[in-house]
């Protein structure tokens, strides 16, 4: 039976008895799939193929609930999808111990390193049968790598990862087309994460926009998502790339979240908006730590002419422009100003 037969029918299945009988997915349905997958590799066939077998019997077996008069076909597809779903994560599961059983080191190890990064349920199996310990803890390391180097970035980061930790260790690497995620197992405050992240600047030829989170094993889809946001971040910031952690990036972070206060804050400076050249030297002076000499320099203007502005924005904003507070007040506006320009 050739894999969409073989999930067309069980698809069709359980969508009856999950529709009519009120029951979903389970373990035991998933057994046959995972036993059906493993005659399917033995056969050759490739896990695209069961995939892609796997979508067209859920399209199949929805499109056939569609047409039948009477039928719910808000819980049929509530259903499919969820069929759908868990079949696909069971085949991908029984391909990725199959990889382990077969393939060499470094291919099982990102094949480990992607079911963490995808949360699938198995990956403490495929670990076992890797022998690989898996940590309680994670330092969550995500690169951005440049496109120039795409063809040589797999050899490129399981080089840096052996030369930083040497032979044995347990630091897992998926490479994907323009990102590198990397698992670190935590070893105290070692400065391990910066050590690999130097040595992969030196390997690339450039330094690296990335981040690093840390996070308990079954939570690593989670940090990794939060790492992408920190580097999104950054780069429309236009911070210089390096590494940053959550402590780097933790007040902007906050910041550019949606609410209230950020609503507030964002209208700060709307007293500035038809005046340019004001709006403009504001956010030079604060951008130069509230030096009046490099201010002046940036804009190529007197002081008394930076003084005469900076009383003038003072008026306009109804707040001291030098107290502490007021300049915090301003540093906020200015930041979520930048963000919302480069959005």
């Amino acid at each position: 039976m050739t894999p969409c037969e073989f999930l067309t029918e069980w698809t069709k299945d359980v969508t009856a008895r999950s529709v009519r009988g009120g029951s979903e997915v389970n373990d035991t349905d998933l057994v046959a799939v995972r036993a059906a997958s493993s005659d399917w590799i033995s056969c050759g066939i490739s896990v695209d193929s069961a995939l892609e077998a796997c979508r067209e019997s859920g399209t199949y077996v929805l499109t056939q609930w569609m047409g039948e008069a009477g039928s719910d076909a808000t819980a049929a597809s509530r259903a499919v999808v969820a069929l759908v779903s868990a079949a696909t994560t069971a085949i991908g599961d029984e391909y990725a111990l199959a990889t382990g059983r077969e393939s060499g080191s470094s291919s099982t190890r990102e094949g480990l390193a992607r079911a963490l990064i995808l949360g699938r349920p198995r990956w403490s199996e495929l670990a076992v049968q890797l022998g690989v310990d898996i940590p309680a803890r994670y330092h969550v390391v995500v690169l951005r790598v440049p496109d120039a180097v795409s063809e040589r970035r797999v050899a490129v980061v399981h080089d840096a990862i052996d030369a930083t930790f040497g032979s044995g260790h347990d630091v897992l690497a998926a490479v994907d087309r323009a990102t590198v995620t990397i698992l670190v197992p935590p070893t105290g405050d070692d400065p391990s994460v910066d050590r690999l992240t130097s040595r992969l600047n030196q390997s690339f030829g450039s330094a690296l926009l990335g981040a690093t989170v840390d996070a308990a094993n079954t939570d690593v889809p989670d940090a990794m998502g939060f790492a992408n946001e920190l580097i999104a971040l950054a780069a429309k910031l236009g911070r210089p790339p390096k590494v940053y952690r959550t402590q780097d990036l933790v007040l902007e972070y906050q910041m550019s979240r949606p609410g209230p206060g950020r609503e507030v804050i964002g209208t700060v400076l709307d007293p500035l908006r038809d005046r340019p050249v004001l709006l403009e030297t504001i956010t030079a002076y604060m951008k130069s730590q509230q030096s009046r000499r490099s201010t002046s320099r940036k804009l190529y203007i007197h002081n008394n002419t930076l003084d005469s502005r900076l009383k003038k924005i003072s008026e306009l904003l109804g707040f001291d422009i030098s107290s502490v507070a007021g300049q915090r007040r301003l540093e906020a506006a200015i930041f979520i100003d930048d963000l919302d320009r480069y959005s």
